[in-house]
């Protein structure tokens, strides 16, 4: 309860922000229904949207308030900021991403909110399906999934660094630098602004294999919430490309 009431401000904006754009149907700049739309797909995905917006909002206010007492929290915070604002500049040159081939087929099935394509896995659609939610156009999806990779990345750096040690050098820049450039590389980019799943998929799988691995030397209790992270971060590795 104490955490609900801790909370109630993120989520009475995400509440307030999902209400607005449903009743407005900003969907409609990218979708094509009429307005008596009732399919199942379609409530399945205005409530998922709900429960994303809760999450973001309540992700970004518990950031906010961390960034403030914590170094760590501000190293995350430096290090999400950098790298996202490169692969932001890369996405204006790209704009709205590299689409191609079976990208593009999948995002075609969205349009009328009657099926999910299950070409590159059905989590791939509820994926793009809610990107469109919050941004709807292609280049909407791109942006959103650099934004969940940039995360990633902030996260894996500053875990590794508590886990093993590594102090920061008195050279912050060069250390920055050094420490991104193996998310900087061709290869590493390639998919990363593709409507394909493995751009997103490599990165949370990364995740994934970061928590476990550092948990070996991690003495503190985990929480609720990054247990249930752990979990979910699982759940998705093991089933949106099963073949990895």
């Amino acid at each position: 309860m104490e955490n609900v009431k801790q909370y109630k401000f993120p989520m009475i904006i995400a509440i307030v922000q999902w209400y607005c754009t449903t009743v407005l149907q900003v969907d409609k700049l990218f979708f094509d229904y009429d307005f008596q739309l009732d399919t199942v797909l379609y409530r399945f995905v205005k409530l998922l949207y709900l429960l994303v917006l809760i999450l973001a909002w309540c992700y970004g206010f518990y950031i906010y308030r961390m960034q403030k007492i914590s170094l760590i929290y501000k190293r995350y915070i430096t290090l999400f900021s950098i790298y996202f604002s490169i692969t932001l500049l890369l996405l204006l040159f790209l704009w709205p991403g590299t689409w191609a081939w079976d990208d593009l087929g999948v995002i075609e099935e969205h349009l009328l909110y009657y099926n999910w394509d299950p070409w590159q896995h059905i989590l791939t659609s509820i994926f793009q399906l809610v990107c469109l939610q919050f941004l709807p156009f292609p280049g909407g999806i791109i942006l959103i999934q650099n934004i969940i990779i940039s995360i990633c990345v902030a996260f894996c750096i500053v875990k590794i660094e508590q886990t093993c040690n590594i102090y920061l050098t008195h050279y912050k820049w060069l250390d920055i630098i050094f420490k991104l450039t193996p998310f900087l590389l061709p290869p590493i980019l390639m998919y990363q602004f593709s409507g394909y799943r493995i751009g997103l998929y490599v990165y949370l799988e990364l995740t994934m294999l970061c928590i476990l691995v550092c948990s070996y030397k991690d003495s503190t209790k985990w929480s609720v919430a990054y247990t249930s992270l752990f979990v979910f971060l699982c759940a998705i590795v093991s089933t949106w490309r099963p073949e990895s």
